[in-house]
């Protein structure tokens, strides 16, 4: 095979494996039988490893793997040959990474004792980087094969989705033991001791949260990320696990969701220093958070994220909350992010609308903020001038997202295309921006600053009925602000797809030079395109 295929697409590469094997997808049965193994490290041994490398991080599971074993060979009851052995370690020592989820576990899993017999205690993936497991498909002998001198990165999971979604069902019948898990995770902490992220999203209760104990003493652990999604009375555990938490100086991302903290939870942190911490991500309530921040310093800080426990939240708590985490962060903090209790209410009215910027405006007074994203349960009022302020404050602004879930489609609850204008002229390094608007209030073109604006997305709330008439005078108004503009980056939505297809014209007639946007008489006109006259009222 030449080297030219280091360069084709994934998918080539993969077809000439099978092409090579004679594998018949139909049926997964290959018709070389025992050759095989030797045919397949014969076409590996050929490849680059920049390129088996890429493959592999594209096909994310080992499917293939075991697909391209023969059965004949699977189905003998002594082991393999040495030949055959080394043939495999000639496949196998390329694979970076390995995503073992539910949807890979069906037949062929019964190939899998046949990697393990033919490993012979080696570790089936020397080169192996990055293991995902979800529901625990393995046992404590074949996870002694999995694990590496040279692993950096574990997720495991009793859940099949991905990580920061939440599980929508339970696989309680593919769970190992909780010993089981236990003597895993201990192999782990022996096997691997250049491990530096560790994500776990397992279902524990209050015994079983000290399975997880041998991961505190990694010295090279930069990302610790803890999810127990229903744990009940673990009160007398959490205290214990951050006092050991607080002697790991060494941490730079923690993420610990175990529902809500406890006062004495909140006085273990506080006894580390925590010096390194850079990203921290907390589930608490309100109470919590303000005697987190009272007693915590934390100098490094540059990423939050908070998510609230109770649904009723006491704005001027919050508030208070917010005020002192800018105390206690200085000037480092870079990146805000807030989630709300999920609430099952949905009806509201004007009188419901929460003073949702005023609560987040101590935030203004850290002028290095990169991100800011909110999102809340229901709708609360943003106008004009709180965008204003925010464009102000912030002048190296990268990403703002302001998202209430549900719409009032009220005019006075949502900014007007003057924010848009604001944060054009005054965040250069806008990328990505999610905004409630109004976007049939349009301004004549000659009154908005004219940009160079780098913006690469933007995304809206859903077309209020107001706004369904006003598509091309939006397209152009856009355009006009940001000609950087990627339509295609756009929400799915029938009506603002019609605007991808306006601003898509306007950006190759921009390319062409024909000068298609014009104001007259207090108008946006698009001239010499197919999308017609684009207006809007001055």
């Amino acid at each position: 095979m030449s080297v030219t295929h280091c360069v084709l697409r994934n998918i080539d590469i993969l077809q000439d494996i099978l092409d090579l094997l004679e594998w018949d997808p139909r049926d997964g049965w290959s018709r070389q039988g025992y050759a095989a193994l030797a045919s397949l490290a014969r076409v590996c041994k050929a490849l680059q490893d920049p390129a088996l490398t890429v493959l592999w991080r594209t096909v994310e599971d080992l499917k293939p793997l075991l697909r391209m074993i023969p059965d004949e060979l699977t189905k003998h009851p002594t082991p393999s040959s040495e030949y055959e052995n080394l043939r495999l370690h000639c496949y196998t020592r390329y694979v970076k990474m390995v995503h073992f989820s539910e949807y890979s576990i069906d037949d062929e899993t019964s190939k899998l004792p046949f990697i393990y017999r033919a490993s012979r205690g080696r570790p089936l993936f020397p080169g192996l980087q990055s293991l995902t497991l979800h529901v625990w498909p393995i046992t404590f002998t074949e996870a002694s094969l999995l694990y590496s001198y040279n692993l950096r990165e574990v997720i495991l999971s009793d859940s099949p989705f991905p990580p920061r979604h939440p599980p929508l069902q339970r696989t309680w019948g593919r769970l190992s033991s909780w010993q089981q898990q236990q003597l895993c995770i201990q192999l782990l902490s022996r096997r691997c001791p250049r491990l530096c992220k560790f994500y776990s999203y397992l279902t524990l209760n209050r015994t079983e949260l000290t399975c997880l104990e041998p991961i505190f003493n990694l010295e090279y652990l930069t990302t610790l990320w803890v999810d127990c999604p229903e744990p009940t009375a673990i009160n007398d555990v959490r205290p214990l696990w951050f006092v050991k938490l607080s002697t790991m100086d060494h941490l730079s991302s923690l993420w610990f969701n175990v529902n809500k903290f406890t006062p004495d939870s909140i006085t273990a942190i506080t006894l580390g220093c925590f010096s390194r911490l850079r990203h921290l991500e907390i589930t608490t309530n309100v109470e919590m958070l303000r005697l987190l921040f009272n007693f915590w310093y934390p100098r490094s800080l540059v990423s939050i994220r908070i998510r609230m426990t109770t649904s009723d939240v006491q704005w001027f708590q919050l508030r208070a909350g917010v005020e002192q985490l800018v105390s206690a962060t200085r000037s480092t903090l870079k990146s805000f992010y807030f989630r709300p209790y999920p609430t099952q209410r949905t009806h509201y009215d004007a009188s419901d609308l929460p003073p949702i910027l005023t609560t987040f405006q101590p935030l203004t007074r850290i002028h290095a903020i990169e991100a800011f994203d909110i999102s809340w349960n229901h709708p609360f009022h943003v106008a004009d001038q709180d965008i204003t302020v925010l464009a102000e404050a912030w002048p190296a602004l990268q990403f703002l997202c302001i998202r209430p879930k549900v719409d009032l489609d009220l005019d006075s609850t949502r900014p007007t295309v003057k924010s848009l204008a604001e944060l054009a002229s005054r965040c250069p390094r806008l990328s990505h921006l999610y905004l409630p608007l109004i976007l049939h209030d349009l301004p004549p073109l000659d009154t908005l600053p004219t940009t160079k604006h780098r913006l690469k997305e933007v995304r809206f709330n859903s077309v209020a009925i107001g706004d369904r008439p006003h598509m091309e005078g939006i397209a152009a108004v856009l355009h006009h602000l940001f000609p950087l503009l990627e339509p295609a980056k756009l929400p799915r939505d029938p009506e603002l797809n019609q605007v991808m297809e306006y601003i898509a014209v306007l950006q190759k007639e921009d390319g062409a030079g024909n000068g298609t946007v014009s104001v007259r008489d207090g108008t946006i006109q698009a001239k010499g395109s197919t999308m017609g006259c684009a207006t809007a009222k001055g």
